[in-house]
């Protein structure tokens, strides 16, 4: 997922990323819905980080924006 020039999201491998997250299909899903929480699915060992850990906190966000918005 290259969020820095021109977003875009790529299967493979980036020429020089500045954060590599590594994470289960089924793990990546549960992130994106909500129902796993990231900092937990990382002290788990289900989520690795390499390179700048900051930029994976901004992740959460991207992902908050894809979550269904729920009706009351």
């Amino acid at each position: 997922m290259n969020l820095k020039d021109n977003p875009s999201v790529v299967v493979g491998s980036a020429e020089k990323p500045n954060v590599i997250i590594t994470v289960s299909d089924s793990d990546f899903i549960a992130l994106s819905s909500g129902k796993l929480n990231g900092q937990k699915a990382f002290m788990a060992g289900k989520l690795k980080i390499k390179g700048n850990m900051m930029l994976a906190t901004k992740l959460d966000k991207i992902l908050m924006g894809l979550r269904p918005k729920s009706k009351l």
